[in-house]
């Protein structure tokens, strides 16, 4: 499958532009399908199965739509949680790795989310249909991005717990100073707050200017340089590899 498929399907926001059509191939490959869990396990490996099944039937459903993920998760890490928590054991995830070989697991999570263009909510006007289309798009996923975030701190809270138990265990993959790093990216967390507002309001479209490109790319530095999370990582790294590191790692 080409990766221009993803970044157009990624790109398809509905009404705006047309869903990405792709042939249901299921039940074609010489690979046999994973087995299911639907009658065992737990609920995210249940829930999973149900949503890869309606997809296995290829006479039933010979054809899928894809439009952009960001009607259900603009953060694109929900469905790596619960592959994740559906694995049953976080171990389980870094199976064939050597002993003691992990011990910094770091995931970053880029919030992408924009500002609706108006604040509906602000006037007693009745809203317009591009308003309301607006505030469904764009509102609705940042409710979703908004979920989507404390789920991942619950679960970075939940697998920092079992890293701790598991690294006990000898022939752990674990290191016994294993740690997870969830590290929290977003326009919101800007301390400029003219240049957030400004930046909240980059349209989503095809092209962006250059000078907002420029601008997103420093906001991102200066957003993830802030962040506790990575100043916590660094200095945990710089500790680990010792003065030559702290040497090199100079402005």
């Amino acid at each position: 499958m080409p990766l221009s498929f993803a970044v157009a399907a990624s790109s398809s926001v509905p009404l705006l532009l047309s869903p990405l059509t792709l042939r249901n191939h299921a039940g074609s490959c010489a690979e046999p399908a994973p087995a299911t869990t639907l009658a065992g396990g737990n609920l995210s490996a249940r829930l999973l199965d149900l949503i890869a099944d309606s997809y296995r039937d290829a006479k039933e459903r010979p054809f899928i739509h894809l439009i952009d993920g960001g009607v259900v998760d603009n953060l694109g890490v929900r469905g790596l949680l619960e592959r994740t928590l559906a694995g049953g054991s976080f171990e389980a995830s870094f199976k064939g790795l050597k002993p003691g070989s992990v011990r910094h697991i770091v995931l970053i999570s880029v919030n992408s989310e924009r500002d609706t263009a108006e604040r509906i909510d602000s006037s007693d006007r009745v809203p317009g249909h591009l308003q309301v289309l607006d505030a469904l798009v764009f509102g609705a996923g940042s409710r979703l991005s908004k979920e989507t975030a404390v789920m991942v701190d619950d679960v970075a809270r939940r697998m920092n717990e079992a890293i701790q138990v598991e690294r006990a265990r000898p022939g752990s993959v674990f290191a016994p100073d294993a740690e997870i790093h969830v590290i929290n990216v977003g326009l919101r967390q800007l301390s400029d707050p003219e240049m957030r507002r400004r930046l909240l309001l980059v349209p989503t479209a095809l092209t962006v200017l250059p000078i907002q490109v420029h601008e997103l790319q420093k906001a991102g530095r200066e957003v993830l340089r802030e962040s506790p999370a990575f100043q916590h990582l660094r200095q945990r790294l710089l500790a680990e590899t010792g003065p030559v590191a702290h040497a090199n790692s100079a402005p």
